[in-house]
């Protein structure tokens, strides 16, 4: 089957033709703590629900990301729990169609261990959601790790122009480093293939 979809409320056009599930990957953010996702966070699902809406067995990849403990919230709480909640909860998304995978520490570990949790299915693009800022650095690791079309869904910033720029600056010398063990991973992937 194909299906076809377009963003409604923004310039991105996505034209899918696909078989088997579509893989819809939110890229890490902060939360609150009421134990939602941030501004930011909150930004971004909304931006991959609104472009995946009408597509049929899509799924939504969510990392474990880094314990917090919040204050005013009892326990610990992690970034898959918060988005989670806010998916289900909030947004109504089906429970059965979340997959976890382990723990990333960075952008290229989060994607690599995306990667390894989608190895059983079936897809043939995949849909990653991030801040305007992010784009670059994530699309350029994504086309080097998955061996399908990659579709970047981008939301605005919600931070003070001053974080904005700490945002940019930081994207600016983590690119290199990205390009860099990604393709160590990849040299490594050949050298045991």
């Amino acid at each position: 089957f194909s299906r076809h979809s377009t963003e409604r409320n923004g310039s991105t056009l996505i034209t899918e033709e696909r078989y088997g599930v579509l893989p819809i990957i939110p890229m890490g953010y902060g939360f609150t703590e009421g134990g939602f996702p941030d501004a930011e966070g909150c930004i971004r699902c909304d931006a991959l629900i609104a472009v995946t809406r009408e597509m049929s067995d899509r799924v939504c990849v969510l990392g474990a990301g880094m314990p917090r403990y919040l204050k005013g919230v009892s326990g610990i709480q992690t970034l898959t729990g918060v988005t989670w909640r806010y998916l289900t909860d909030v947004k109504n998304w089906p429970l059965e169609d979340i997959i976890l995978y382990p723990r990333g520490y960075n952008t290229v570990t989060e994607l690599l261990a995306v990667r390894d949790a989608l190895a059983k299915y079936e897809y043939t693009r995949i849909i990653i959601g991030t801040s305007w800022w992010h784009v670059p650095r994530t699309w350029m690791v994504a086309r080097i790790i998955f061996s399908v079309p990659v579709t970047m869904v981008f939301s605005k910033s919600t931070h003070p122009i001053k974080q904005l720029a700490k945002d940019i600056v930081r994207e600016c010398v983590a690119i290199p480093k990205s390009l860099v063990e990604t393709i160590m991973w990849l040299r490594a992937q050949k050298r045991f293939a």
